[in-house]
């Protein structure tokens, strides 16, 4: 067990120098001797850990050569997309281009679970979403921690992944968490709470009326990601939809004197919109 530990070790290390590219520009590995030397570990654990580093794609290996290292997007998995960010030269097209295809595969599977749910879900299945997507939409307006949002985006999805029976993309949902996780820190800061909230209410609004295309038109799959987690909404209103004032204008806006605190629970209660107590009957 302890040299398969090892193994472990220095694929993960060698793993990280690949993911923040932190290797020579030739691309190739330092010979199976030199590593051996700086883990000061055997050449068969060495190898091993190459070995597996090959099986998951990540260099390529032939007999007599070093082993050299494939292309980043090659190398890069939802599950080290973190290590990727973090790594020096993080502004680098190619990252951004990876962080942003993180955005689309995670904006997409939101498109795709809600509008099935308007589909295929059960009232009280859509009751339940919907009202997710309130306490979301309050969330985003009162409270000032960004983390606590994409607690509730995730636990929305992985409710209408149940809800329709998608086992693969409850899956998908899971590793799209984790790599939020990895790079929590770095996207926290460029969350947007209106752009948050204005997208809870208009999926919850789509919800209500079972409204599947107005969720597809709204938030086609195939517009850039933005800088930030949380996708917009179109701000033009499409003269076919029945939700454009709703989406627009859901709730009044503050007054001077009213508090940006969070309010009680018993408060938000009283403003449940009728779209969410009609579900509820």
């Amino acid at each position: 067990m302890e040299g398969w530990g090892l193994v472990g070790r220095v694929e993960q290390d060698l793993e990280r120098m690949i993911s923040q590219g932190l290797l020579p520009q030739d691309g190739f590995l330092p010979s199976e001797n030199t590593l051996a030397k700086r883990y000061g570990l055997s050449r068969s654990t060495v190898r091993e850990a190459l070995k597996r580093l090959a099986a998951r794609e990540l260099i390529e290996q032939r007999p007599g050569r070093r082993s050299r290292v494939l292309p980043l997007e090659g190398a890069v998995t939802l599950e080290n997309l973190g290590v990727v960010l973090e790594g020096p030269g993080a502004a680098h097209p190619e990252r951004r281009r990876l962080l942003e295809g993180f955005l689309a595969l995670k904006r997409e599977t939101a498109v795709e679970l809600l509008a099935a749910s308007c589909q295929q879900a059960s009232a009280r299945d859509l009751a339940t979403l919907a009202g997710l997507c309130f306490e979301l939409a309050e969330a985003a307006r009162w409270d000032d921690n960004p983390g606590r949002w994409a607690e509730l985006e995730f636990e929305l999805l992985r409710q209408a992944a149940r809800a329709v029976d998608r086992p693969g993309q409850a899956l998908l949902l899971q590793s799209l968490e984790r790599a939020y996780r990895g790079m929590a820190r770095r996207l926290r800061p460029h969350l947007n709470g209106q752009a948050t909230r204005q997208w809870a209410l208009c999926a919850m609004h789509s919800l209500a009326a079972k409204d599947a295309q107005s969720l597809r038109r709204e938030w086609p799959a195939s517009r850039p990601a933005m800088s930030t987690c949380w996708p917009a909404f179109h701000r033009r209103r499409n003269p076919g939809s029945r939700h454009g004032p709703h989406c627009a204008q859901t709730q009044p806006p503050l007054t001077p004197h009213r508090s940006r605190r969070m309010p009680r629970r018993g408060c938000r209660r009283r403003r449940v919109p009728p779209c969410l107590l009609a579900l509820q009957v």
